[in-house]
């Protein structure tokens, strides 16, 4: 302020002592200082959030590798698989070609055994020997399931041995 304003304005004299502007002074430090609080708060909570985030990160990281370990192990669970559903196709054609060689080697045998009979109910001895080998062999007969029985003995009903086409062939 001038020296010409103070003359007119004597009150104003002493203006940089006025409580107003310390006020204002105090006021701006206050604000200089809440600033300062504010930035160091904001850089705390930031560096609180970063940590945070790094430790998500990292666990997002080794769940990311367990899921991957996990997902290999699938896949070579599923290879497995593959080979063990091949072994059990394999191993149900085996099964049922034994299941039908059984049945065919029992369904010769019950013929063998019915001619047997009936060749000794007609007499046909003419070799002891072998009557005697056939009597020594004993066939369950009551073991052999009744279906199988019906396919391959004549009965009074049928009177008729089904033979396989195969069978046919072989005899020409």
């Amino acid at each position: 302020m001038s020296n010409e304003d103070i003359k007119i304005f004597p009150w104003l004299k002493d203006i940089n002592k006025n409580i107003i502007h310390t006020f204002i002074e105090e006021q701006e430090e206050q604000e200089g200082h809440e600033c300062f609080l504010l930035r160091k708060e904001i850089s705390i909570i930031h560096q609180t959030y970063q940590r945070e985030l790094n430790s998500l990160k990292e666990t997002i990281d080794a769940k990311d590798n367990q899921l991957r370990s996990i997902f290999n192990v699938l896949l070579l669970l599923e290879i497995k698989n593959e080979y063990l559903t091949d072994d059990i196709t394999d191993l149900n054609l085996k099964f049922n070609l034994l299941k039908k060689s059984r049945e065919d080697w029992i369904g010769r045998s019950l013929k063998l055994h019915y001619l047997f009979k009936e060749m000794d109910k007609v007499g046909l001895k003419q070799s002891e020997d072998i009557f005697e080998a056939y009597k020594d062999i004993e066939i369950p007969d009551n073991e052999v399931p009744i279906y199988i029985k019906e396919k391959y003995i004549p009965t009074i009903l049928t009177n008729v041995v089904v033979t396989d086409p195969s069978d046919e062939e072989d005899s020409f």
